[in-house]
């Protein structure tokens, strides 16, 4: 008895944690008040009363745990910043680092993620090089972290805060270097860094698997982590429960060849579990597991106290949130706790139906986070394990510590990532969207309770039909709409008809970079085309594009076509006329797409469409830009590209009758465009502008803003109000993403 009421401790304290860091307070509250009433069905007065005194106590501090990490922006302008050697990642010029910041004034002393750029190759030298740990006396600034501004993006805050890191520095001078003094936690990290420099210099795949076996690190922007990734086989490669059972074992067996006692190798495991922690990174499944075994090891083998496993992994499951709330919220946490909850809940079935179990319990949450899921996971799961154990750990291992294995098991891991990116291709993964989250809890739910169901059947019927309606929502939706992404000084817009029977992008947005000496050049990263549009796309379930319109050759216009083209099929692309034969457009397209060039009154297949410009052949300058106008519910709205007010005007003359609702304002509200004559004569209701903030460009103009103050024409910006979307089912609404909250305008 007392072991569920320490399990229904931890679902509260999940509970709590999700009230306190979510948007979706109303569901997790209803949640918490059906633990409630199961406590008082329980008919415990003892249950009721420590029920009572945890949920009061730990919301309290959850409350304040989920407020003390607010570092206020401002100026740094002398302080420490406390470094462990293996905090420090270097990327071209750019120095990313994780420290505890110090301040005389200031108590008391924060983790922050801070970021320093080199002046010189021998400054990025010496921080690639380094072995030791750092206190830097420094000058920066704390900059603000905003949330995310477009729907379903990623949340960079939560995920600060779910590291315990108080916000972000910018360093602007290192005024000293010096070595940190010596600590017995330092020592480790010191350790794990020389090793970690040491594995760079091997051959490329057994340097990738051995640093994410090892030492924990798995370099996302490597083309190997996005096929394993693909497959669903990420989590053998972060170190969890499977590598702590590993060393455990190898410590025991140790242990009994050299005679040591059973109780003298548990005291041994409980000094070597905490390095093994800090040498592995610390991953939140890590840290679970390590916990588990601590515990499990020091009460039952040491205090030989009777404890269930379930009860140990609710200890440590609250006291995880209770440390750091805000991991309640990332994927890894969620699915290392619910998988092994699992685990403990199956223990007397095969190995083939647990496999298949895990898999379908994790699939709600991985479309939740990843909105896509590939079929192909549960038999390679089953598969890949004893490839994984026979092959791969040992084959790491080996070369990683003979240099004579270096070849031979360099080979074997390049045959196995051959495989990976072979199959990695496989049309295998479905794109399922984002559900409701009160799905997810229901699916979740669900599936733990089919494991002793009475009528199974009847489950079953449940969670299909669950499925099936969720995944008809998101894929056939009853409204249509218009986005204008936040894509910072760039363009990108959407239209979308309801069911989805056409999906077409004006625009990729995309960065525009210069020129810079090799050195700085940083590796390849996701672009704000992937992190945003595709992101948003993926999460609607929309696999494919209908058609690309792309309005001018510009970067901030097509930058991000590679990116979107690479994780979204795009069945064609339509430029302006003479664009087609541009050389640096042509070498962005990476897959065979047809492309057709438009002028004034070509005829595009998508329905309410029409081309206005250009006139005549260019080659996708400004001033070719291509211009469209879309009828959509009796609403008509208007895309310029980067046109200037020559241009407009030649509109206007071809077009005298021309009115518009929604005026997209040409080249981000800049003075060369959007003349007075264009606002006299489409009379708009809204005009919508898309830009950076803070761009270089200062744009919108002053004059451009002036003209629609003056013909009283409202205006939304991007860089205030966020991404713009513009729905219509049974009403008409706008909808806007701002960084601090969602408005809704009707």
């Amino acid at each position: 008895m007392r072991q569920q009421l320490v399990f229904y401790l931890a679902l509260a304290t999940v509970c709590l944690s999700l009230l306190v860091t979510s948007s979706h307070k109303l569901l997790f509250a209803l949640v918490w008040v059906l633990l409630t009433l199961r406590i008082i069905w329980a008919q415990q007065k003892s249950w009721l009363i420590v029920w009572l005194i945890w949920n009061i106590t730990a919301t309290a501090w959850l409350n304040w745990r989920s407020h003390d990490l607010n570092l206020p922006p401002g100026n740094v302008t002398h302080a420490q910043l406390q470094v462990y050697a293996d905090d420090v990642e270097v990327d071209g010029d750019r120095v990313a680092l994780v420290g505890i910041l110090v301040e005389q004034e200031k108590i008391p002393k924060v983790r922050v993620q801070a970021y320093y750029y080199c002046h010189d190759q021998r400054e990025q030298a010496f921080y690639c090089q380094n072995k030791h740990n750092l206190v830097l006396t420094i000058a920066g600034q704390v900059r603000p972290v905003s949330g995310p501004t477009n729907e379903n993006q990623f949340d960079y805050r939560h995920y600060l805060a779910s590291k315990r890191l108080a916000g972000v520095l910018t360093i602007k001078q290192i005024r000293r270097v010096a070595v940190a003094r010596g600590t017995p936690v330092g020592m480790v990290h010191h350790w794990r860094q020389q090793w970690r420099l040491y594995l760079e210099k091997l051959p490329y795949y057994l340097k990738w698997y051995s640093k994410a076996l090892l030492l924990g690190i798995n370099e996302t922007a490597e083309p190997l982590y996005t096929d394993i990734q693909r497959l669903g086989l990420i989590y053998l490669f972060c170190l969890s429960g499977m590598h702590v059972f590993y060393l455990v074992t190898l410590v025991q067996k140790c242990g009994q060849y050299l005679h040591i006692s059973r109780e003298t190798s548990n005291w041994i495991l409980l000094g070597i579990l905490p390095v093994f922690l800090i040498i592995a990174g610390q991953s939140p499944s890590l840290i679970r597991a390590v916990l588990m075994v601590e515990l499990t090891i020091f009460l039952r083998d040491i205090l030989h106290y009777p404890v269930h496993s379930l009860t140990i992994w609710a200890v440590v499951l609250s006291g995880n949130l209770l440390w750091s709330p805000f991991q309640v919220q990332m994927l890894g946490f969620e699915l290392s706790y619910l998988l092994t909850m699992v685990l403990l809940l199956s223990q007397e079935i095969s190995s083939l139906r647990l496999g298949v179990r895990l898999n379908l319990v994790s699939f709600p949450l991985l479309v939740w986070h990843t909105f896509q899921w590939n079929w192909l996971t549960i038999p390679l799961s089953l598969v890949v394990m004893p490839v994984f154990q026979v092959l791969i750990l040992p084959s790491t291992i080996v070369g990683s510590i003979w240099p004579g294995g270096f070849n031979g098991c360099e080979e074997i891991l390049k045959g196995i990532s051959a495989v990976w990116e072979s199959m990695a291709k496989w049309p295998t993964t479905i794109t399922y969207g984002k559900p409701a989250l009160i799905t997810v809890i229901g699916m979740i739910s669900m599936l733990l309770y089919h494991q002793v169901a009475v009528r199974k059947k009847i489950v079953k019927i449940l969670l299909m039909s669950m499925l099936l309606l969720n995944y008809g929502i998101i894929h056939f939706p009853l409204s249509d709409e218009v986005v204008y992404f936040d894509i910072g000084q760039g363009d990108a817009t959407l239209l979308r008809q309801r069911f989805n029977r056409q999906v077409v992008l004006i625009d990729t947005g995309g960065q525009v970079s210069f020129n810079r000496e090799r050195w700085r050049q940083r590796a390849s990263r996701r672009t704000n085309g992937e992190a945003i549009i595709v992101n948003y796309l993926l999460s609607q379930g929309i696999d494919h594009l209908d058609g690309l319109l792309l309005t001018h050759q510009d970067t901030d216009h097509t930058g991000n076509m590679p990116s979107i083209m690479w994780r979204i099929a795009v069945r064609e692309i339509y430029v302006p006329w003479g664009m087609e034969h541009n050389q640096h457009f042509r070498n962005k397209i990476q897959e065979p797409t047809t492309i057709h060039p438009v002028v004034a009154g070509s005829k595009l297949p998508f329905r309410g469409m029409t081309v206005l410009h250009p006139i005549q052949k260019g080659m996708g300058k400004n001033e070719d830009s291509m211009v469209l106008v879309y009828n959509w519910q009796q609403r008509w709205f208007f895309f310029s590209g980067d046109l200037d007010q020559a241009g407009e005007k030649a509109i206007l003359y071809q077009n005298p009758d021309l009115k518009i609702d929604y005026l997209k304002l040409g080249h981000h509200g800049s003075k060369t465009a959007t003349s007075i004559e264009l606002l006299r004569q489409v009379e708009p209701q809204i005009a919508i502008i898309s830009a950076g903030r803070n761009n270089r460009y200062h744009h919108p103009s002053e004059e451009t803003v002036t003209k629609l103050n003056e013909r009283k024409i409202p205006f939304m910006n991007t860089a205030e109000v966020g991404m713009i979307k513009i729905k219509k089912g049974w009403h008409e609404e706008i909808m806007t993403f701002s960084p601090n909250e969602q408005a809704e305008h009707k």
